[in-house]
């Protein structure tokens, strides 16, 4: 689990792979709060709406709870209120974790998630 959270934090503290990271959330109709500009030399290529439906359909159906993510929201109610968000944490990253490997299979990152799985 470890290795795993090394290799987030690679990613994560990668502007590129922030940028592209971006990118995927605005396809998937994630508004960020300040947009990235768009440049003349990089203009943005045409989505296939048909592989960003697909995807955006096998996302909702992998959205749903596991059971680790249900036994921890069994927890957070036995917990201090300031415990509280870090279980919250927890679980996000519980979900990013069960959304990996739909991502990696769509080849939106170039199939090998940048270089991390």
């Amino acid at each position: 689990m470890e290795d795993l959270a090394e290799k987030i934090n690679s990613v994560l503290s990668d502007p590129e792979s922030v940028k592209q990271l971006g990118e995927i959330a605005q396809m998937l109709g994630f508004s960020p709060e300040s947009p990235p500009p768009q440049t003349e030399e990089s203009p943005s290529p045409a989505p296939d709406v048909g592989a960003i439906m697909s995807l955006a359909g096998k996302l909702k159906e992998a959205g749903g709870d596991d059971d680790n993510i249900r036994f921890l929201m069994a927890l957070r109610p036995l917990l201090s209120e300031e415990k509280r968000p870090k279980i919250d944490k927890a679980v996000k990253m519980l979900k990013l974790i069960n959304l990996l490997p739909i991502i990696k299979d769509s080849g939106i990152l170039g199939g090998d998630l940048l270089g991390v799985l």
